[in-house]
């Protein structure tokens, strides 16, 4: 409906009033109806609203109070979990404080310390375990599972990345039907790598939890003047009641006036409301009482609020009197009680709001006065909890800056806070490092401090956005840098630029180290190459005599390139062999003793069964951890139809010791008494095949690392030809670089059986090397290297294109198979069958304008001080100096190397 003179509807019109006119309006409507009707209906009404009243201030006072008992239990959980840890740790750190005194040998301490640290237990069930930062059981009450990698659950990968802190999450033990919440507190011991955690499931937490840390709080929720709050168990046992005398006893059975028993009613129902009659000792009658209550199923609680309905019903009498009596004075009073009312609504609103728009300024320490119960008094007490908790977060932001502004203040490295390009913060090393005042460089752009152009000739700004964008998609971003100072000199820096959280947003921190000295100490050496080419151009009649040392001069460099690697791929085996002796030794100093005793008791078809077992193990496969759990579950449903006991123990062992088909030949033994004996001995022959064949798995992938490495750093030292397998020298310097490839690099190995070619093995070796040396970098060890031997037949001139080609695109001709090169001029000797080795790797290709310079002496596109420049001339001098010829095909995403090799040379 539309007004007719100002087009606006109606309803609209009413919404817009302020809230004191909608008041009055609203009265006044009431009124009118009220008289209309009678007071018969105006009771009625009042009736109504006074219940409705009731209830909602009983059901917000339940609802705050259970929020309030929840997060109040919580929290001692928390607490109570927290110290466990802490003391289990501060335990550790006693047993490791004798360790570093000598008083104990470090096996000793530990052991000691777990003996501690599993005779403690939290609540009914739970109990202390340790994990190390791989996620690997190192402590536990169950022995099966030390040793036992379990980072392929969530809560255990969280454990490793956060190692300190409060952790929720569900648990299913074996032969539970369904998971249950768990709740854990971890600490870490740094010196043994125990992330120490004490864990116990949720519906425990009754046992944690001290109701006086929140009674008062509880207590101090009353309404009306006999209205108050309570908590009981499930159980009837009363937590917390205003009336000291009657807290932990046992309510369950309590009756009302009439004999129901209400407390087992409220138990049963465990939320709703109740409404029941109550005689008070001294009382002649009784009073019906209102209960609204709700359950905390985490703690088995039940918490409520109550009150006599007659304080509520109480008014009603005198409304009926008044009613007659009041009319005439009705509308006079509609007006000043609705003014009175909407002031008392409005009057704590506006504070409100000026308290709100006071703590968005930054004041967090108003506070509202709370002169009431009403719902603008629970609003006032939501407000106050609001700011409390929200100034609690911000001491907290405040402190954890404070530690990150110590160690920002205190860093030898300029270190500087960066947003929307422009630097917002720097520590005193900064101003320092670029020579000027902070005000200088605050606000300033990160480009502000870049010289036009890199040393490598690109843009300086535009190649530092394409990092900064690098570094927003996930990218780490470490990469050497020119800047220049305020005065604009420049200078070498390495620089650092990852992404931090801040309570204000988003920064990128930039961490910048000045290593101008040690680029100027490259500059210096390669003034000292310039040099040494001066003079290699001066002796150029000398360098056949001293080619020799310069090639195992250039191998010796690639040895020490892969020795990490090399180091690696030993070490491993070796820490494998180191493991399986450890198991070895442990089983004869405590098995091998009991063996005769066991053996002498062990009945003739015990015998027979233990023989089987062993000989079915040596049969066992490789398992992954998902066939095995697999396995251990159609054993457990096996062993549980034939009534098998501690079936899932004896499907562990069955498992672990490669048992598990036909396991009917077994069942007899299984179900004998001395059956764990049996299978426990046969565990632990079992482990000692396991070590033994680990050994000898180690000990040949160690040695066939030691052959390749000798056979890679032999010299021939008679400088004449011997017949050699090229394609065994192509093996043995890939098994050299096996660690830097095996982490990204897909190899292909296509070679022919070929016969022995006569050659200088050693020197073809330092070929093979520099070529996939160089390959590996231009892939930055990630795509694929294809190495093919094959023969072909013609002149060398034909096949190979001449002594040296280069073309910077595919030729038409050219396959995998068949690697070839362009004609660079004439050569006329036919040598019968030719070698033809390529290498090809997936980098990003040769530019065509360095291409043909790449075999000149010195060439490098490398960085100062990573290259000498002239690992592809040796190169070239050996191919010669066998009487082939080496070329290059290039473009991005495929490059080739192909050396061709007479067969009689």
């Amino acid at each position: 409906m539309k007004n007719p003179k100002t087009g606006m509807k109606l309803s609209d019109f009413i919404r817009n009033l302020r809230i004191r006119h909608k008041l009055q309006l609203a009265y006044s409507c009431v009124f009118i109806l009220a008289f209309a009707v009678g007071g018969m209906i105006i009771f009625s009404f009042v009736r109504d609203t006074i219940e409705k009243n009731i209830e909602s201030e009983l059901k917000n006072t339940t609802s705050a109070m259970l929020n309030m008992v929840r997060t109040s239990a919580s929290v001692s959980v928390k607490n109570y979990l927290r110290a466990v840890a802490e003391k289990n740790r501060d335990i550790a750190g006693h047993f490791h404080g004798l360790y570093t005194r000598g008083e104990l040998t470090e096996e000793e301490a530990k052991s000691m310390a777990t003996e501690v640290l599993l005779s403690q237990t939290i609540g009914k069930t739970g109990y202390i375990y340790c994990i190390d930062s791989d996620g690997v059981i190192v402590l536990h009450p169950k022995k099966a599972l030390l040793g036992v990698n379990l980072s392929e659950y969530g809560f255990i990968r969280e454990q490793t990345v956060r190692k300190e802190g409060y952790v929720e999450y569900d648990w299913k033990n074996p032969g539970e039907d369904h998971p249950r919440p768990k709740a854990l507190y971890m600490t870490r011991f740094g010196p043994w790598d125990w992330i120490i955690s004490a864990s116990s499931y949720r519906e425990e937490f009754e046992a944690l939890v001290n109701p006086d840390d929140f009674r008062e709080s509880v207590i101090s929720l009353r309404f009306g003047k006999t209205g108050y709050s309570f908590v009981f168990d499930y159980k009837g046992i009363n937590l917390i009641h205003p009336h000291k005398e009657i807290e932990g006893k046992n309510l369950f059975d309590a009756e009302d006036a009439e004999g129901r028993k209400f407390i087992a009613e409220m138990c049963r129902k465990k939320t709703g409301k109740i409404v029941y009659p109550w005689k008070n000792p001294g009382e002649e009658a009784s009073r019906e009482k209102l209960a609204i209550f709700n359950d905390i199923k985490e703690f088995g609680w039940i918490v409520g609020s109550s009150s006599y309905l007659e304080e509520f019903y109480a008014p009603l009498d005198t409304i009926r009197a008044l009613i007659i009596a009041t009319v005439a004075m009705t509308m006079l009073l509609v007006f000043l009680i609705t003014l009175w009312i909407s002031n008392s609504l409005t009057r704590p609103l506006r504070v409100l709001m000026n308290n709100f728009a006071a703590g968005t300024d930054g004041d967090l320490s108003v506070r509202m006065n709370i002169r009431s119960e009403d719902e603008t008094g629970q609003l006032s007490r939501y407000f106050n909890n609001f700011m409390k908790k929200l100034e609690r977060y911000r001491n907290a932001v405040k402190e954890s800056e404070e530690k990150y502004r110590a160690i920002f203040d205190s860093s030898n490295d300029a270190i500087l806070l960066m947003r929307r390009d422009k630097f917002t913060d720097c520590n005193p090393k900064t101003p320092e490092m670029f020579g000027c005042a902070k005000d200088r460089i605050i606000g300033e752009s990160l480009y502000r401090f870049f010289p036009s152009a890199q040393p490598d000739g690109s843009d300086s700004e535009e190649k530092g956005r394409d990092k900064v964008k690098a570094l927003l998609r996930g990218e780490d971003q470490f990469f050497e840098w020119m800047l220049v100072r305020y005065d604009g000199t420049s200078f070498y820096a390495e620089v650092n630029l990852n992404i931090i959280e801040l309570i204000d947003g988003r920064y990128i921190q930039v961490i910048i180290r000045d290593i101008d000295k040690r680029k100027q100490n490259e500059e210096e050496l390669g003034r000292y190459r310039n040099h040494l080419e001066e003079m290699v151009e001066k002796r150029t009649s000398e360098l056949e005599t001293t080619q020799q040392e310069l090639i195992q001069s250039e191998k010796m460099a690639a040895l020490g390139q892969l020795v990490a690697g090399v180091a690696h791929e030993i070490n491993t085996p070796l820490g494998a062999i180191r493991s399986s002796v450890v198991n070895i030794a442990e089983f004869l100093t405590r098995d091998m003793p009991q063996l005769p005793e066991f053996f002498q008791q062990l009945p003739p078809d015990r015998r027979q069964d233990f023989t089987a077992l062993l000989r079915r193990s040596d049969q066992q496969t490789f398992l992954t951890g998902r066939e095995k759990r697999k396995i251990r579950r159609a054993l457990r449903g096996q062993l549980d139809a034939e009534k098998i006991a501690d079936p899932d123990t004896i499907a562990d062992i069955l498992t672990d010791i490669g048992v598990y088909d036909g396991i009917e030949e077994f069942l007899p033994l299984l179900g004998s008494a001395d059956s764990r004996t049996v299978l426990n001995t046969a565990y632990r022959f079992v482990t000692l095949q396991k070590s033994t064949r680990t050994i000898t798995t180690a000990a040949e992938r160690a040695a066939k690392v030691v052959f390749a490495l000798k056979t890679y750093a032999r010299y021939d030292t008679k400088g004449e030809k011997v017949e050699a397998d090229i394609a065994e020298g192509l093996e043995t310097v890939l098994t050299l670089y096996h660690n830097q490839l095996k982490h990204g690099v897909e190899v292909v190995i296509d070679c022919a059986d070929l016969p022995p070619l006569l050659c200088y093995p050693d020197e073809l070796n330092q070929v093979w090397t520099n070529l996939i040396h160089n390959a590996l970098q231009a892939m930055d060890n990630r795509g694929r290297l294809v190495c093919q031997l094959s023969v072909v037949s013609g002149p060398l001139s034909v096949v190979s294109g001449g002594p040296l080609s280069v073309v910077s695109g595919p030729l038409p001709h050219t396959t995998d198979h068949e690697p070839r090169t362009t004609d660079n001029g004439p050569r006329t000797t036919d040598h019968g069958q030719i070698y033809a080795v390529s290498i090809t790797d997936s980098g990003k290709g040769i530019p065509p304008e360095i291409l043909p310079k790449i075999f000149d002496p010195f060439f490098t596109t490398k960085p100062a001080g990573e290259g000498s420049g002239l690992g592809l001339d040796i190169v070239r001098k050996i191919i010669e100096k066998h009487g082939g010829t080496i070329g290059v095909e290039s473009v991005p995403g495929r490059t080739t190397f192909t050396v061709y090799l007479p067969k009689e040379g």
